[in-house]
C-alpha cells in the first residue's frame, strides 16, 4: 500500500469518528460534493 493511501485511510478514519461525535461537523462531512481524493 502506498503511503498516500495510508494517509487517506488515516484521515478518513479520523473524520468518520469526528462525524459520529460532532453533530455540527456531521452534515458538512456528509456533503457528497467533497472527497478525500480532492483534498489529498
Amino acid at each position: 500500500m502506498a503511503s498516500n493511501e495510508s494517509f487517506k485511510q488515516a484521515i478518513k478514519a479520523y473524520l468518520d469518528k469526528r462525524a459520529e461525535e460532532d453533530s455540527l461537523f456531521a452534515p458538512k462531512y456528509a456533503n457528497e460534493k467533497k472527497s478525500i481524493d480532492e483534498c489529498c
